[in-house]
């Protein structure tokens, strides 16, 4: 069959009928800029022939493209193609193309035809996937900012087309709040609009949290994303003041999780304090889209928010605070990591001392004591005791001397005593152990003797005893305090009994008593006597 004979037939007949068709059918389709774009209208699968054109007139104009009875013919500018299905394919897109575009579906070639108008709209899709919020990465749509003051934000989506509605609300758990203070606009490009929203982020109590979507719609969908996400936290210029935290000790090199809550989150923020800087180290978001970031490769977030510390080091140290929100409010738990290292030995080192061995220490009548601990995270401190009330008595020990120095990740502590020994023993037995703070985390301690040299006895007890104020209320508080409490008991005793007999003796009635009485102690008093001047008398005779 020829072609041009078929479609001069087909015009004819529009052109005798003046375009008369049976049917009107509309549809809308988007056409993307610089590439092939097609215009379908779901033809039936038996037709005669599909005659396109590029306006609404096909009366007085010429098919652009057109197939019938399975055979196409050419566009030879080669700006459409047809599809077998009756389709039309634009090459190359152009803004020259938003425009209607009109198709006749002949089911015979004597039938009336059906009439289908295509509206054509260009489109340009933004670089950007997602609407851009200025103070995030260009990279990523959810992102997480500390704010100090009042703070200017905008979002954007650049050079689209259609102009995409850009605005600004609050995400809560129950949905969206819309910001009223906002400013929106749109810049003309030419071919292509740009969209803004921008809002100001007012100031917050210290720790608090904001969630705040950006969202971008438009007709056709342009957006892979049509939100970005921007979590606001307000900074800590200074460490909180907390009223309790829970202290958490971790060896290390080992891995910790400390968990925020055990309740709902929406979405939180972990901050560490150490030392006069703040640190965000994590937050996470909950609502609609479940991300979490963290701010060093030693730190993950759970999925319900704890934090996890893998390979524990010094620099985990500090007061930890977890902000968080719950759907209704803002709240805060705070945790306090402490990093400590077991010392190298794992025992204080006493100076003149074999570390593995029960140590003995020749010691003159006065000298100094060092006891030390090698390589220990935190600090503890030191401290000397004698081991009995006896030995402290004998000895005197002051003019204690810490010294701490920092060896990297950990310290040396040294100790340095003098004593003094009053009273000559020959051993006289020492403990160096931990006190103080963190000495429930290393509850360590050296026992030792002074053994001191014979050839000293003589000088030492030829000096006075010389014992301190503070030594002499000890041992008035030992032993004086006991003697008097013993002496005044005696005393009461030893009263109470003359007093009872004084009582007896007033119970004696009668003068026959008292006369019997007297003489027998007249006779006492006389076998005394006799037993004085004559010891070999029997006193019964």
């Amino acid at each position: 069959m020829d072609v041009s004979v078929t479609l001069f037939g087909t015009l004819l007949m529009l052109s005798i009928t003046g375009g008369l068709v049976t049917e009107i059918h509309h549809v809308t389709r988007f056409l993307e800029l610089g590439k092939n774009g097609i215009i379908n209208c779901s033809f039936s699968d038996n037709f005669y022939g599909v005659y396109w054109y590029d306006s609404d007139d096909t009366v007085q104009a010429i098919p652009i493209i057109s197939i019938t009875e399975g055979v196409k013919t050419a566009d030879n500018s080669g700006e459409y193609e047809i599809e077998v299905d009756g389709s039309l394919v634009v090459t190359n897109v152009s803004i020259d193309h938003e425009h209607n575009f009109t198709a006749l579906l002949f089911h015979s070639q004597s039938a009336i035809p059906i009439r289908h108008v295509a509206t054509a709209y260009v489109i340009v899709r933004p670089e950007k996937p997602f609407p851009v919020i200025d103070q995030c990465s260009e990279k990523t749509r959810i992102c997480f900012l500390p704010i100090e003051n009042a703070l200017t934000i905008t979002c954007a989506v650049q050079k689209a087309r259609p102009a995409v509605d850009i605005f600004w609300s609050r995400r809560i758990a129950e949905g969206e709040i819309d910001i009223a203070s906002q400013e929106k606009g749109v810049v003309n490009g030419n071919i292509t609009f740009s969209s803004y929203a921008v809002m100001i982020s007012q100031p917050l109590n210290p720790g608090q949290l904001l969630l705040l979507v950006c969202k971008g719609s438009t007709l056709p969908k342009l957006l892979k994303s049509e939100e970005s996400v921007l979590l606001v936290q307000q900074y800590y210029r200074f460490r909180p003041e907390y009223s309790s935290s829970e202290r958490r000790l971790v060896e290390k090199g080992s891995n910790t999780v400390i968990h925020c809550t055990q309740g709902e989150l929406f979405y939180l923020v972990w901050t560490k304090f150490h030392e006069n800087t703040v640190e965000q180290v994590a937050w996470a978001i909950f609502l609609k889209d479940n991300i979490s970031t963290s701010m060093s490769e030693t730190v993950e977030v759970g999925f319900n928010g704890s934090l996890k510390l893998i390979d524990i080091n010094p620099n985990h140290d500090g007061l930890y605070s977890c902000n968080y929100n719950d759907g209704h409010s803002d709240m805060t738990n705070f945790y306090h990591l402490l990093v400590y290292v077991i010392p190298d030995p794992p025992y204080p080192i006493m100076s003149g001392c074999d570390e593995n061995q029960y140590c003995i220490i020749a010691a003159e009548q006065e000298g100094t004591l060092t006891c030390s601990l090698h390589r220990v995270r935190p600090v503890v401190r030191l401290k000397l005791v004698t081991l009995s009330f006896d030995d402290y008595l004998m000895i005197t020990v002051e003019n204690e001397e810490t010294v701490v120095t920092s060896n990297g990740d950990t310290y040396e502590v040294v100790l340095k005593t003098k004593y003094r020994l009053h009273t000559y023993k020959d051993r006289i037995r020492f403990e160096c152990k931990t006190y103080g703070e963190y000495a429930d985390l290393f509850e360590m301690s050296k026992k030792f003797e002074l053994f001191f040299h014979e050839e000293s006895n003589t000088e030492v007890n030829l000096q006075s005893p010389v014992i301190s104020t503070d030594r002499k209320r000890k041992i008035f508080l030992v032993i004086g305090v006991p003697l008097i409490g013993l002496l005044i008991i005696v005393f009461l005793v030893m009263h109470l009994i003359l007093k009872s007999a004084r009582n007896r003796k007033r119970q004696l009635t009668g003068q026959g008593v008292v006369d019997t009485l007297g003489r027998q102690n007249e006779q006492e008093e006389n076998i005394l006597l006799m037993n004085r001047i004559n010891p070999n008398t029997d006193p019964l005779e």
